[in-house]
């Protein structure tokens, strides 16, 4: 029953993240253009790279899951997924915020 409960949980939690780090980048579009001097349009390609690598990301996390069962590869892409946000927070240009939104999205899904 641990076990169980464990797993539910990580899984809520994984749908509660992916949800809201898709989303809350939308929001600061016009910021991170400020920020880094590019347009608006360039700014947004983060929120489009994430839900690109969403898209890709079960292209190896869904055979993987079979393979392996579901637990080994909840943890490993939720691990690098944290890794990528903290990436994403300190990066110092916005190539470096575009890969790891990127694979930030991989490892999400």
């Amino acid at each position: 029953m641990r076990k169980k409960l464990i797993t539910a949980t990580m899984l809520g939690y994984t749908t509660l993240v992916s949800a809201f780090t898709s989303s809350i980048f939308s929001t600061a579009t016009r910021q991170v253009a400020a920020e880094y001097h590019v347009s608006t349009e360039v700014g947004l390609l983060g929120l489009s790279f994430y839900v690109l690598g969403f898209a890709l990301g079960p292209l190896f996390w869904a055979p993987f899951s079979e393979l392996k069962g579901r637990r080994l590869p909840l943890v490993i892409s939720m691990f690098g997924f944290s890794i990528f946000q903290v990436a994403v927070a300190v990066g110092k240009d916005l190539q470096t915020v575009l890969l790891c939104r990127l694979w930030g999205g991989e490892s999400n899904s």
